[in-house]
């Protein structure tokens, strides 16, 4: 059996990095859901809160997840925070340690969900939704983190590429909300 919310609430909020309580709830809900051997996909693992997410559930529940990230922006604390991680929970996982790019060329399957997260610049987000929007199966999910992320004062949007591929590139998709700044969307 799957654990609770509760207690994947208590670990990864424990972890450092930047997904709120209300967006890894709506993760795990996604990613509770998937059917045995679903393939997950994420862009950006940075100290890996989100796929402590996959990893909890995976211990579980049979998944294939493949994580992209070079940690040249991260640094090397991420990484080992990372590692630790994959250790401690030790089920099967494909690492790419390199730029979204070149891993898009090598990860050539259906994806049921993906999670994007990796550069946050109008011509990174832009780039992986071009590469690895397509990957993704019909009917499966994709998970943006950031989207209509505001400074402080609410009024200036911090990562305004985000918001804007997204809702480019998932044009006809049903919108299954926002929830914090992770907004997710289902492909038709």
């Amino acid at each position: 059996m799957i654990p609770s919310l509760e207690d994947v609430l208590a670990f990864t909020t424990k972890v450092p990095g930047y997904y709120s309580e209300q967006e890894i709830a709506k993760l795990y809900e996604h990613v509770a859901g998937l059917p045995d051997y679903a393939h997950i996909a994420e862009l950006g693992v940075q100290y890996g809160r989100s796929a402590s997410v996959y990893f909890q559930i995976a211990q579980h529940k049979p998944l294939v997840i493949t994580l992209v990230d070079n940690w040249s922006e991260n640094g090397l604390d991420a990484r080992l925070n990372f590692n630790d991680l994959a250790v401690r929970f030790n089920v099967p996982f494909i690492m790419f340690n390199t730029n979204t790019t070149y891993a898009a060329r090598l990860a050539n399957w259906p994806i049921e969900l993906l999670h994007i997260d990796a550069g946050h610049d109008v011509d990174s987000i832009w780039q992986d939704c071009g590469l690895w929007l397509p990957k993704l199966c019909q009917g499966g999910r994709a998970l943006f983190h950031d989207y209509d992320r505001k400074t402080p004062d609410g009024i200036t949007e911090v990562f305004p590429g985000i918001k804007r591929a997204v809702d480019f590139w998932c044009r006809g998709w049903e919108d299954l909300g926002v929830h914090d700044t992770l907004a997710v969307r289902r492909k038709l």
